[in-house]
Parts: structure tokens; C-alpha cells; sequence
């Protein structure tokens, strides 16, 4: 049995958080890879300034290089339309059959976990690891998970580092620097393709 790691979003774009939480939760947990997962149509999140699927994807794969434990997989860009994570781990649970699953995500996707499609069946399909936010009862929510869903929740120990993609793209529109927010490989992509500039 092995244990994979899922870190799934938008990306837009990938940062140093991102990389730093997955290494973290591999670490802590004895994951043997962590997959990154670029979504093509999150259903929670409505983004005016998404970068297409393909160019998150470019980016997902010019970050996590040179990491032999990370992999990007293009499965819901490819099926398109809304990404819901219960189709994605029903899918993985079938590709990956002798591996357990942990999906990766943040507090905020803690706290409102209950109102993602179908809450109980990803419960009965991974561990979730959450990476604490600041402001948020955490030990509450898991406790309310467990207890409504039987969940497995667990946290990762991460740095905490105040990075966001939606103040990435900010920055970029008005022009500033985003070095040692996003890898370097990230960064050339994001300037050669001007596509966070208004």
C-alpha cells in the first residue's frame, strides 16, 4: 500500500505556498508523491482573470521540476467542464487501487467542506489534510467532520506564509514584483505571457 498525495486548485498560478504545504504534508505524513491537480472549471470560485487550463498546467509543470516525489496530472483539464472532487477521487481510487489517498487543502476548504457535492462519500474516499488559517477554529471543524461524516482529518505543520494568488495577480496588473513569491521558472512564464497584466 502507498500513500499519494492530491494537492488540487486553480492554480492561478501555482506559488511557493503551494510547493511548500505539499512538501510539508509529504514529509509529515510519509507520503510517497504528491500529485497536483490543475482544475479546469472550479464550481466554488468565479475568476474573471483564470490563464486557460493549458498555461496553468505549463506552470504547475515548470514549478514542481526537479521533484522527483511531485507529478502534475492534467485529468480534469482534460475531462473539462466543472471539476467536483468526488468524480476525481473516484477516478484515482480506481488508477491507483493500491494507494490510500490524502487530498490537500487549505482551512478555509475545511470549514466549508460540508457544502462541497457529496461530503461523505470524499470522506469514505481519502484523509484530508488541512493547512491551518489563521482565524479559524480548525480543531472544530475536523471534530465536526468526524463526527458528521466519520472523516479522517489531519493537519500539516507547515511555515506560514501569507502568499495568494489572487494577490499575484494584483501585482502583476499594477506592475510590482512578484520574485520569491513564485518559483523563478513560474515567474518567466507569467511575464513572457502577460497574462495577469490589465
Amino acid at each position: 500500500m502507498g500513500k499519494l498525495g492530491i494537492m488540487g486548485g486553480t492554480f492561478n498560478p501555482i506559488h511557493n505556498a503551494h510547493l511548500v504545504i505539499a512538501q510539508f504534508a509529504r514529509e509529515e505524513y510519509g507520503l510517497d508523491r504528491v500529485m497536483f491537480l490543475p482544475n479546469a472549471v472550479p464550481p466554488h470560485k468565479k475568476c474573471a482573470d483564470t490563464a486557460d487550463a493549458a498555461l496553468r498546467l505549463e506552470m504547475v509543470r515548470a514549478a514542481i521540476d526537479g521533484n522527483d516525489s511531485f507529478f502534475v496530472s492534467d485529468y480534469e483539464v482534460t475531462e473539462g467542464g466543472l471539476s467536483y472532487t468526488v468524480d476525481t477521487l473516484r477516478h484515482f481510487t480506481r488508477v491507483f487501487p493500491n494507494d490510500s489517498l490524502y487530498f490537500i487543502i487549505g482551512g478555509d476548504s475545511l470549514r466549508d467542506f460540508p457544502k462541497w457535492h457529496m461530503p461523505e462519500e470524499i470522506a469514505s474516499l481519502c484523509t484530508l489534510i488541512a493547512y491551518p488559517r489563521e482565524g479559524l477554529d480548525m480543531t472544530a471543524y475536523a471534530d465536526a467532520l468526524r463526527k458528521q461524516y466519520g472523516a479522517g482529518v489531519a493537519f500539516v505543520h507547515a511555515p506560514r506564509l501569507d502568499i495568494s494568488s489572487s494577490d499575484i495577480r494584483r501585482r502583476c496588473a499594477q506592475g510590482k514584483t512578484i520574485r520569491y513569491l513564485v518559483p523563478d521558472s513560474v515567474k518567466k512564464i507569467i511575464e513572457k505571457s502577460g497574462i495577469y497584466v490589465k
